[in-house]
């Protein structure tokens, strides 16, 4: 007795892609000084990361989600893809981690990648640092993973460097970390 297994055009394609799609991550790690003692910064991180960036990026207080227009070259005046921002508590053994967070496109999200990193906060003498530490898989297969060669990697990094900024801005800008200090 044999066993046939039957395939559809669908699950050859699946195959097909699983083949041609190899799971290669990308490394994405910014890190900027904070003009506030580290303190108020892992302070503020791990009780109100939605409300930092809502506040660095314009958004709504009121909104649903946290969905940001994230620059894709760093720079205010550069196109902008919108992106849904989640933070999560951060995994094992990733204890130097504040928070961690996972971004996703809400618009054509299957050529843009998901990004999920740390957030920590660097220890100095007298100001803190802040660090998004994280990886990416590259869209759209073996073509994806050219582009991220060339031209992708340097979007993903000056996206996070744009990010960073705009969060390490919002902390130093904000006044209710100072009160409650």
């Amino acid at each position: 007795m044999t066993n046939t297994l039957r395939s559809t055009p669908h699950d050859r394609d699946a195959a097909t892609k699983a083949e041609w799609s190899p799971a290669i991550h990308e490394h994405v790690r910014v890190s900027r000084r904070i003009d506030r003692p580290e303190a108020e910064v892992e302070r503020m991180l791990r009780i109100e990361p939605d409300r930092l960036v809502r506040v660095a990026y314009g958004v709504d207080a009121t909104a649903a989600a946290t969905v940001i227009s994230l620059p894709l070259f760093g720079s205010l005046d550069a196109p902008r893809v919108p992106v849904r921002v989640e933070f999560l508590t951060p995994r094992p053994p990733r204890s130097a981690a504040i928070i961690s967070l996972k971004w996703q496109a809400t618009f054509l999200n299957r050529y843009f990648p998901v990004l999920e990193a740390d957030i920590a906060v660097l220890h100095g003498p007298e100001l803190a640092g802040l660090e998004l530490n994280g990886t990416y898989l590259p869209p759209l297969g073996i073509a994806g993973l050219v582009f991220d060669r060339f031209v992708g990697r340097r979007i993903a990094t000056a996206a996070a460097v744009g990010f960073v900024d705009a969060l390490a801005t919002a902390i130093e800008l904000d006044d209710t970390a100072k009160g409650a200090a």
